[in-house]
């Protein structure tokens, strides 16, 4: 009789492949996971920035500048004021400006409105 041949059996590779598959897709799936919560924290933080940049934006400029919307990388955003209150003369208003982001899929990122005394445009 010969002496058995060392090495594995053709079952002991297959499971050994198996096991290897199970705890790749494991990993994959974990780092799968773990890039689409960074692609929602840097959308988010850009939204911030970007939202309040366009609040800012619309507190400084004159009456009717604050309004608009458009995209901004994967960013949708909208920016809107409306007088609130003027005075007497109608020289200064309160005006609210409002500014959303949104993701690419909808998703409200920021929200937000102040409002600011502006000079009215004179007639």
């Amino acid at each position: 009789m010969r002496p058995a041949e060392a090495g594995f059996t053709l079952i002991e590779v297959l499971v050994a492949l198996v096991v290897t598959a199970l705890l790749l897709a494991v990993v994959l799936q974990g780092s799968s996971a773990a890039l689409g919560r960074l692609h929602t924290t840097e959308d988010r933080r850009a939204a911030l920035l970007y939202g309040r940049y366009l609040l800012l934006r619309g507190s400084v400029l004159d009456y009717g500048g604050g309004n608009g919307q458009g995209q901004q990388g994967r960013l949708a955003w909208m920016s809107d004021e409306h007088l609130v209150l003027t005075d007497n003369r109608r020289l200064n208003g309160l005006m609210r400006i409002h500014v959303a982001v949104r993701d690419a899929k909808g998703r409200i990122l920021f929200d937000q409105s102040v409002l600011r005394m502006k000079l009215l445009p004179q007639r």
